[in-house]
């Protein structure tokens, strides 16, 4: 049984209708240690049996039989493994890798030895062998002819397979270069098989064992010159080779070696990447839609109120979280479910976290001080030590609350807000409870409460306007109030005849609690003859809070009870029912009906730019993808004629293009992390939870696999001889 056995063997070329005959007829049957000539004149077909042995040509005559096996069934897996399993090629241009070093294009023929320090021992031997040590870091574009030639024998060595082929080796080389190179592939023949095609049989005349002639397409001769070894009948053995290291380890290299390739590649897939991420952050603020809860969403909370008309106590409260397990309650909580409008700032809610944090001035305390919690962008606004009646024309023109500490956060989807302490609390909803119920009071209520009063008790202030002076009077032991010495003194000179009286009644009507109903009349002063009404009431912080509580108490029929789980939620629920009230969990939400077509038309718009946008980025990513994976096809199809798996050259081209895309995520972070921190950008760019990340991430992701997906499919449609061609034409 013969090594390599042809049988009849041809191989018929058709280009445009037109057939010609590459080689008819071969019967031809080698074994190891023979060094076999094959000579004759351009285009007789010399290179076309040689590729057909080597399996970088297909045959459609005959059969070829290795170790006794016929491959006339083989499809390209099959002939994948034949070219890895059984030949070496050396290519008339050598067909090195140039981009790698003389020891990475040596090394990438071993890719039976797992072991990476065997490995690179074993390459610098065989660089050592064929006088390239010096070289050995040196990229293959940077040797000449003879050089490359020597390297492509140290990769053919580095195999170790039973076959080695060479395509006119020494064709391109001076006479002292070719010689060196046939005396090293006479050295072979001991225990291969070499098969030489040559022009210059003289060249190699002294190492043949073997000359077959060929002419026009047929075998003219088959001389031995040497008897032919027999064959031992020892199989080669299959070694197995760990696929995915070797996938991985080969993408790598080609990744460093090629920098000028995978710095535009890093470039293009971070420019997508954070494109997508701009397109994203701009488009997707107006194509969100929030759920339209029926009460403020805060997690764990339940609003309650009595089925009959009745109002609930602060013991009916205490006793309801008791039996449900509820971890607190809020009596009063119309602030949960109402923002507040702030100029420059927008809606604000009003929280009373447990622990008030701030990045500039202090934590609120007590009912005259808040903090502002705000997105980056609004730090451009210096709203430190202002007053709420600065930037509130409503109800906080009527509350002079000074902002005492600012918070700002990245994170522009939250809302601003407001925060207080439990004092700031209740009076921000007591004040606000008044002033919705102002036509209720049948008064114009200015709150002043840093006004701070010695002499009264119960909190009243009384404020008379003098032209444009705000003056408080303190003294209410009768109905006629005077200016106090305090404030009389501080007056301009032509002020000092103004006297004001001021009649205050307090009643106690049905339905509503002592204190709760205040009537006055205006005050009528003179000044230069003319007549002046001063109509404001100035009341104290103090006596707001107690003034609302005793009329929300009559009047205010809901609460919040609150709860750590939403198991303890539902739970709740039930109870509460049972015992009369009507309770509902605050994620409870209802269509938005009153949603204008308009808003449909805006949010639609934006999903159209965003889905354009971005289908327009990842074709145009695409594109120039597939255009610059495309140049290393000539090098990949060197891969394959040396036998390395596809398996290991497709997952060569995944870790390539996916170790271009690593840099994407850290440039997108730097990206966002100065967006976000920038208050000019971070109005314009919606902020990107994780998901948004994710999911820009996981776009590219499935860009970049498509692409490599349908590089490789491609490749390995594309036949290996029409790969090569690629690199004879570079």
């Amino acid at each position: 049984m013969a090594l390599l056995e042809l049988k009849n063997l041809g191989k018929i070329y058709t280009s445009k209708g037109v057939v010609s005959i590459g080689i008819r007829g071969v019967d031809l049957s080698f074994n190891k240690g023979e060094f076999v000539a094959i000579t004759g004149r351009s285009g007789g077909g010399k290179t076309s049996l040689l590729n057909m042995i080597g399996a970088v040509d297909s045959y459609q005559e005959g059969e070829l039989f290795i170790e006794g096996e016929g491959t006339g069934h083989y499809g390209e897996k099959e002939w994948a493994e034949y070219r890895r399993r059984y030949v070496s090629y050396i290519f008339q241009d050598s067909a090195i890798i140039e981009s790698f070093s003389v020891l990475q294009n040596v090394e990438i023929a071993l890719g039976n030895l797992q072991d990476p320090k065997e490995r690179r021992a074993r390459a610098i031997e065989l660089v050592r062998m064929v006088g390239m040590e010096e070289m050995i870091h040196r990229p293959g574009s940077k040797l000449s002819g003879g050089q490359r030639q020597r390297v492509a024998i140290a990769r053919a060595l580095a195999k170790d397979s039973p076959i080695l082929l060479a395509d006119e080796p020494t064709g391109n080389l001076d006479s002292k270069a070719a010689k060196e190179v046939m005396k090293l592939l006479g050295t072979l023949c001991k225990d291969k098989l070499v098969i030489v095609v040559t022009h210059n049989y003289q060249q190699i005349e002294q190492y043949c064992t073997r000359v077959v002639r060929v002419y026009d397409g047929i075998v003219e001769s088959d001389v031995h010159i040497m008897p032919q070894p027999a064959c031992d009948g020892t199989k080669t053995p299959l070694i197995k080779r760990d696929t995915f290291k070797n996938g991985f380890r080969l993408g790598r290299t080609k990744f460093f070696s090629m920098p000028r390739l995978s710095v535009f590649l890093c470039l293009l897939l971070a420019v997508a990447t954070i494109g997508m991420f701009l397109i994203t952050a701009l488009c997707s603020g107006d194509i969100k839609t929030d759920k339209n809860y029926i009460f403020r969403n805060v997690p764990g909370r339940v609003v309650i109120s009595p089925n009959e008309e009745v109002n609930i106590s602060e013991e009916k409260l205490a006793e309801l979280v008791e039996t449900t397990g509820a971890t607190k309650f809020l009596h009063y909580d119309i602030m949960l479910d109402t923002d507040i409008s702030l100029k420059d700032v927008g809606d604000c809610r009003v929280e009373m976290p447990e622990n008030i944090e701030v990045d500039i001035g202090r934590a609120p305390e007590g009912r005259l001080e808040v903090a502002l919690y705000l997105p980056a962008y609004l730090a451009e606004y210096d709203l430190l030590n202002k007053k709420m009646s600065q930037l509130n024309d409503e109800v906080f023109s009527t509350v002079d609350m000074t902002i005492v500490g600012i918070k700002y956060y990245y994170d522009n989807t939250i809302q601003p807000r407001v925060v207080v302490d439990q004092l700031g609390f209740e009076y921000v909803t007591t004040a606000y409870y008044l002033y919705s119920h102002k036509d209720t009071f049948n008064a114009n209520f200015q709150f002043y409460g840093h006004y701070k009063s010695s002499v009264l008790d119960d909190g009243i202030y009384v404020l008379a306007r003098a032209i444009d002076k705000y003056v408080v009077l303190e003294n209410v032991q009768g109905r006629e109030i005077g200016l106090s010495k305090k404030w009389y003194d501080a007056l301009e000179e032509k002020y000092k005849d103004i006297y004001v009286k001021i009649p205050i009644a307090m009643t106690k009507n049905e339905g509503y609690a002592k204190g709760g109903y205040l009537e006055f009349e205006p005050t009528i002063y003179v000044h230069d003859g003319i007549e002046e009404r001063a109509n404001q009431v100035v009341i104290s912080p103090e006596f707001i809070t107690e003034l609302a509580y005793e009329n929300m108490g009559y009047l205010y029929r809901q609460a919040s009870l609150f709860y750590e789980t939403e198991e303890e939620v539902d739970e709740a629920i039930n109870i509460l029912g049972s015992m009369g009230f009507s309770a509902i969990s605050a994620d409870t939400y209802s269509s938005n009906a009153d949603e204008s077509l308009s808003q449909y038309l805006s949010r639609l718009t934006a999903a159209g730019i965003l889905v354009v946008s971005i289908i327009f980025l990842i074709l145009f990513v695409y594109l120039c993808s597939m255009h610059t994976v495309n140049t290393t096809k000539g090098e990949l199809a060197i891969f394959r004629s040396m036998g390395v798996p596809d398996s290991e050259i497709g997952i060569s081209v995944f870790v390539q293009m996916f170790m271009a895309l690593a840099p994407s995520p850290i440039l997108l972070a730097a990206t966002a992390f100065v967006i976000y921190r920038t208050p000019q950008l971070n109005a314009y760019f919606t902020y990107l939870h994780f998901w948004g990340y994710a999911a820009v991430i996981a776009g590219m992701i499935i860009v970049v696999a498509t692409v490599s997906r349908k590089f490789v499919k491609k490749l390995f449609k594309t036949e290996l001889q029409t790969g090569l061609r690629e690199v004879n034409r570079k």
